[in-house]
């Protein structure tokens, strides 16, 4: 043959591995109507009877080994080589689900029910599981869990045994059923529990820690609710919430210790009973006065809040009398435990109590704060204190330095008493005001001791100084000679400036009347105004002048007044000694100079200062003012005296004429 011809070419040679593929998707619907199926990454079909095998093997046979637990519809897809949208045809529907659990957007597979199952059971024979972490830790929801948890219990045999059914069966507990148990684990708890509230002799804490597997509280407690329910007519008593533990106490403990409560409070041994605590331990008892009143009577004494018996109202009666007694005071001491109702109540009854034994006409008792004070010791005590503070006042008088003085201390006084070592006591015993009241004594006592230092200084100050200045100043201011005149006011200023005040100053603080401040402050005004006079240098008559002034203003702060009686009287009372301080002269030129000055004074106004030097002119300055013979006689008297020859006769005759002209003493 000419032509021969070829062999057709492999239908690879014709169509491409993805022209199979669009070929084949073309024209095999994907539906669970069709027969085929077309695989997604090997070109290919697949019986839509194999997908269903195929599904039922891995989501139902436990023994499948080459998948997962738990697969998503997308998993199954990939494993089957299919879309997700046929194999969608093949899963069941609500109705029937054929034995699938699903779990959301998973498949849980009878392998991954079955391990999940395996490892709760083992939780479970434990202690009860919070569904939650459980479903979280097997990566599970909720609802998935519920669905495992439901195909469990109804999967039970219903030939098994009671026992194996409620072992196997699978209960809920708490809000939301937040918690899986089973009587495995309940049964047992529930018998222990039950064994520790019959046994219970006396109040008994429960609590999870102590139990096995530490159930949740509210499991806890339930179960013990249930028992005592159950059980009342065996097990009776009181549970209380304490925090995340439960308080049992037995109803006979109960009875025992309300009974022992009782019998204290009715022998004294208890103070005092609150009604709070029987109602506590038997809350039926509704009116626990009436209760006590009903089992002691007239042996308790019942208030607001609590009772007490007589017995230890009459002893802290008698403590509170004795203490009292002892020492005009006491505190207040009340029962421990009392209500903010019941205190007030208590106080009144003892004050009552112990005013009938101490309270006389002139006496009775009062309540300070904590304490129970005798008026009449209070009194007492008041008085005593302000008495202190005079005796203080005139010890720190005495002891100031410039006018200086140490405070009032009221524990100098009272803490001679160990009792008032408290510095709060004294503030109660006395009250409030105590401590401005002592003062207020202290103050007006250190015034009084000034003013009495001001009088006596004041008298002085006139008598020694004020009173002679005057005379003096008098005196010379009536000298009819110019030159005398001046220069007696010159010896006068400095008998003033250098002797008078300065010995004056000197004696008065040998005799303590320098201690008022008025008194320091103006002698001090008179130093510096004497020494400001002596650096001057004015004239004589000038300086007395401004002498006059300064103890004016010093006057006028010793409030001392000048009066013309008072120079006449204490004139009278100078001259009448200077002829007493004459008797025992034996000097003649002195004896002379008194006996001139007395004269002069009884003739003149004021009382002359003068020294020996300025006899002869005082003599002459007497002039006609003399008679004749008193002249010579007085002539006489100077020359003996010059002479150093007066002698006994003499000084009589010089005494006589002195108190001629003095007059007749007062």
């Amino acid at each position: 043959m000419l032509f021969q011809s070829a062999p057709p070419p492999p239908l690879a040679r014709i169509f491409s591995k993805a022209d199979v593929q669009r070929l084949v998707e073309n024209l095999v619907p994907e539906d669970a109507s069709s027969m085929l199926l077309v695989l997604r990454k090997n070109p290919g079909l697949i019986k839509a009877s194999t997908v269903h095998r195929r599904l039922q093997e891995i989501v139902l046979d436990e023994n499948q080994n080459d998948t997962d637990g738990i697969l998503t519809i997308k998993q199954l897809a990939e494993i089957l080589d299919i879309s997700e949208h046929a194999i969608s045809a093949f899963l069941p529907d609500d109705d029937d689900d054929g034995g699938w659990i699903f779990d959301e957007e998973t498949v849980i597979t009878r392998k991954g029910y079955r391990t999940i199952l395996n490892d709760l059971f083992t939780l479970l024979d434990q202690k009860p599981v919070l569904v939650s972490d459980f479903s979280k830790a097997h990566g599970i929801s909720v609802d998935g869990f519920r669905r495992v948890v439901e195909e469990n219990n109804d999967a039970i045999d219903p030939a098994s045994t009671e026992s194996e059914k409620e072992d196997r069966h699978i209960h809920y507990w708490g809000e939301y059923e937040a918690y899986a148990y089973t009587l495995k684990y309940a049964r047992p708890l529930s018998e222990r529990i039950e064994d520790i509230l019959t046994e219970a002799t006396g109040p008994t804490i429960l609590e999870a820690s102590s139990f096995d597997g530490s159930p949740p509280f509210g499991i806890l407690e339930e179960t013990v609710k249930n028992i005592l329910e159950a059980r009342k007519d065996i097990i009776s008593g009181q549970l209380k919430k304490q925090g995340s533990e439960l308080l049992f106490t037995p109803k006979s403990y109960i009875k025992g210790r309300i009974d022992d409560l009782v019998a204290q409070l009715e022998t004294g041994n208890l103070e005092p009973l609150r009604y709070r605590t029987l109602t506590d331990l038997d809350p039926s008892i509704d009116d626990p006065r009436g209760f006590i009143i009903k089992r002691c009577g007239d042996h308790v004494l019942t208030m607001h809040d609590s009772a007490m018996s007589t017995a230890c109202v009459d002893a802290f009666t008698r403590d509170l009398v004795t203490e009292i007694s002892g020492r005009g005071y006491s505190a207040l001491k009340i029962p421990m435990g009392l209500s903010e109702k019941d205190t007030p109540v208590m106080e009144e009854i003892l004050l009552k109590n112990a005013s009938k034994p101490l309270e006389t006409d002139d006496d009775s008792l009062e309540i300070a704060e904590q304490y129970v004070i005798s008026k009449k010791f209070r009194t007492d005590l008041h008085e005593r204190c302000h008495e202190d503070a005079r005796r203080q006042a005139r010890e720190r008088y005495r002891k100031g330095a410039k006018g200086v003085y140490q405070p009032l201390s009221i524990h100098e006084f009272l803490g001679q008493d160990a009792s008032m070592a408290d510095p709060e006591i004294p503030r109660i015993l006395l009250g409030k005001n105590f401590r401005r009241e002592a003062e207020d004594t202290f103050r007006r006592e250190m015034d009084r001791l000034e003013a009495d230092d001001i009088a006596a200084f004041s008298q002085f100050w006139s008598d020694r100084v004020d009173v002679k200045f005057q005379l003096h100043c008098m005196s010379v201011e009536a000298l009819a000679n110019e030159k005398l005149r001046d220069e007696l006011a010159a010896a006068l200023v400095e008998h003033i400036m250098k002797s008078l005040v300065p010995d004056t100053m000197k004696k008065a603080d040998e005799r303590g009347l320098l201690r008022a401040k008025p008194v320091k402050k103006g002698l001090e005004t008179i130093r510096q105004s004497i020494n400001q006079l002596e650096k001057n240098q004015i004239g004589a008559q000038e300086t007395l002048n401004e002498l006059d002034k300064t103890f004016r203003t010093f006057n006028a702060t010793l409030q001392l007044i000048r009066h013309d009686d008072v120079l006449v009287q204490k004139k009278r009372m100078l001259v009448q000694e200077m002829v007493s301080n004459m008797q025992p002269i034996e000097d003649g030129p002195r004896l002379f100079l008194s006996l001139l000055v007395i004269i002069h004074a009884s003739l003149h106004p004021g009382l002359l200062y003068a020294t020996g030097r300025f006899a002869p002119r005082l003599l002459k300055q007497l002039g006609d003012a003399v008679s004749p013979d008193q002249r010579e006689q007085l002539s006489r008297f100077k020359d003996a005296a010059k002479a150093g020859a007066v002698t006994g006769d003499l000084k009589d005759q010089m005494l006589s004429m002195a108190r001629s002209f003095a007059g007749p003493a007062e």
